[in-house]
């Protein structure tokens, strides 16, 4: 029988615990991590297209350290069960739970009625890291509708150099009422990286809980690579949804859709208006067909500076009558046409461009509001 070896350490103790690959990896996972305590170290070995069908469960220890990591790509994990492939929920709230997972592969396949509702789900705790992962679709037994990385109410989450593909949303964060106690999913920061071909949104900001717990605060997206997420026709995908949210932070990101998808990133919708959203310094390349870059439907005190649009697109921003004190700052359109139907004509912006404070065109130190014309 071929086994695998799981390597689990903490203080002064080393246990090489052999796992039966006949056996469910998940099952087995879990016992070992029954028995860590507040320190843990569980090492997967490099292995091929195992499958397992029971979430793995880390527990929640307060100010503790709990490790799970592969060994890179080689450690490709089938999650053919229903749920999350590896979830850490923390039902009461925790403080430090100091989670890693690191170093392998996951791969979300169907099977019969049991469908895997995202690679990772992490809810209502603070403190941890996602790094070196990589989450995709089975390509032989596809599921539907499952997120990459799903944080419900979780805070202060690093994720560094993942890749996620062919599932419903890369990354999706979200907030929860749980037992009284409200949780917005706060302070999540991702650098590098690439999320592509999701059919609903490379990032989403999920409003649906926001009018209960408050929206999500001070998320941050810094040198990822967003490409083809979102799907044609449907203008609430895209490669950023940001429904709700205050202080989210788009930075020096490439943004590219290979089909026309209708915006590749969009701000606020009719009950929801995120405020101090900010796109700088990034790079976007639109195909034909595109409406524009970036849709202000819904946004308060969002910052516009230093993009680049190299696409033959109508306009760069349309925005709506809903949005308010936008910051448009010099931006450059390759291509860009200027398909404004309402005047003052701000170049690049189409729609109501009353509530733009358009400093691009401006001296330095001057400021005019674009008021509407009637």
């Amino acid at each position: 029988m071929k086994a695998l070896c799981i390597f689990l350490t903490w203080p002064l103790l080393l246990v090489a615990a052999t796992i039966s690959s006949a056996q469910d990896l998940g099952s087995q996972v879990n016992a070992q991590l029954a028995t860590c305590g507040k320190t843990c170290d569980i090492r997967l070995p490099a292995v091929q297209q195992v499958k397992w069908t029971t979430t793995i469960s880390v527990p929640c220890a307060s100010n503790g350290i709990t490790t799970l990591s592969g060994s890179g790509p080689s450690t490709a994990l089938t999650f053919a069960g229903s749920g999350p492939a590896i979830e850490v929920s923390c039902p009461g709230g925790a403080a430090a739970v100091n989670v890693r997972l690191s170093d392998m592969k996951l791969v979300l396949a169907r099977s019969g009625s049991e469908t895997p509702t995202s690679g990772i789900h992490l809810a209502t705790f603070n403190t941890g890291t996602i790094s070196d992962v990589v989450i995709e679709n089975s390509p032989e037994t596809p599921t539907k509708g499952a997120d990459g990385i799903f944080i419900e109410g979780a805070n202060s989450i690093t994720i560094r150099n993942v890749r996620i593909t062919g599932l419903r949303n890369g990354i999706h964060n979200v907030g929860i009422l749980l037992n009284g106690r409200a949780f917005s999913a706060n302070a999540i920061h991702v650098f590098g990286g690439e999320i592509s071909s999701n059919s609903g949104c490379g990032i989403f900001e999920d409003g649906a809980s926001a009018r209960l717990v408050g929206a999500n605060f001070g998320n941050s997206y810094i040198g990822v690579t967003l490409e083809d997420n979102g799907s044609i026709g449907d203008a609430m995908t895209g490669n950023a949804c940001i429904q709700s949210g205050r202080a989210i932070s788009f930075l020096g990101d490439y943004f590219e859709n290979f089909s026309a998808v209708s915006y590749q990133a969009w701000i606020g919708d009719s009950s929801n208006q995120p405020t101090g959203v900010v796109f700088v310094g990034n790079g976007f390349v639109s195909v034909k067909g595109t409406l524009a870059t970036l849709n202000l439907a819904n946004s308060d005190g969002a910052t516009i500076s230093g993009n680049t649009e190299i696409g033959a697109i109508p306009s760069f921003i349309h925005h709506s009558r809903r949005s308010r004190r936008t910051f448009l700052f010099p931006n450059v359109f390759v291509a860009v046409g200027n398909a404004n139907n309402e005047p003052p004509r701000i170049p690049g912006v189409s729609g109501a461009t009353s509530g733009v404070l358009n400093i691009s065109g401006n001296p330095p130190d001057g400021r005019r509001i674009v008021k509407r014309e009637h």
